[in-house]
């Protein structure tokens, strides 16, 4: 009777399994997670966002156009009164 958590690692010994496990699925599977999920599934939910809200909200992928003035003295009193 073979001690195997996993049925598809070819050992049947328990700790030399778990090393196997520690050492080589957890880091690969970590490394596809962070592949697929921060720069794959991330931009498609931005553009499926973008898509469906009609936002002009600026992503940080596109460039922001510079018409806007800025003076402290107005957006102070606005903010006042």
């Amino acid at each position: 009777t073979p001690n195997a958590l996993i049925q598809f690692i070819p050992v049947d010994d328990v700790l030399a399994e778990l090393v196997i496990v520690f050492l080589v699925f957890i880091p690969i599977s970590g490394i596809i997670g962070v592949l697929l999920g921060g720069y794959i599934l991330s931009l498609i939910i931005m553009v499926l966002h973008k898509y469906f809200y009609r936002s002009k909200k600026f992503y940080g992928i596109q460039y922001e156009s510079e018409d806007k003035k800025f003076s402290l003295l107005k957006s102070g009193f606005r903010d006042i009164f």
